[in-house]
């Protein structure tokens, strides 16, 4: 829980810097850790927040990242055919993003 708070801190600076690159990173590791303590409802509020802003901010590979990450959570929740159409989303995107978006050059 401890990990949370930070994670919802910095979650906070990031939206304040306008920064949804590291916002939906945060929200992916904050549903990642949701998960882990068994709250899959909030893991989903977090995950579905992390794609609204990669959908708004046009950020493909950290839209497969989250759809990754949904399909792993139902996959878990025993929901496979919903957890293989996020599979499927995540390719999907995977192969519509471009790599040189996330360079740190």
């Amino acid at each position: 829980e401890e990990a949370l708070e930070t994670l919802t801190e910095a979650f906070g600076y990031a939206v304040e810097a306008a920064d949804p690159v590291i916002a939906v990173c945060l929200l992916g590791k904050a549903a990642a850790i949701q998960a882990q303590l068994g709250d899959v409802q909030e893991a989903l509020e977090h995950l579905e927040m992390a794609r609204t802003l990669s959908t708004t901010h046009e950020l493909d590979g950290l839209l497969a990242m989250i759809y990754n990450l949904y399909a792993h959570l139902l996959a878990k929740n025993e929901e496979v055919d919903k957890a293989v159409q996020y599979a499927e989303r995540a390719l999907e995107s995977a192969r519509a993003s471009d790599p040189r978006d996330f360079s740190l050059e």
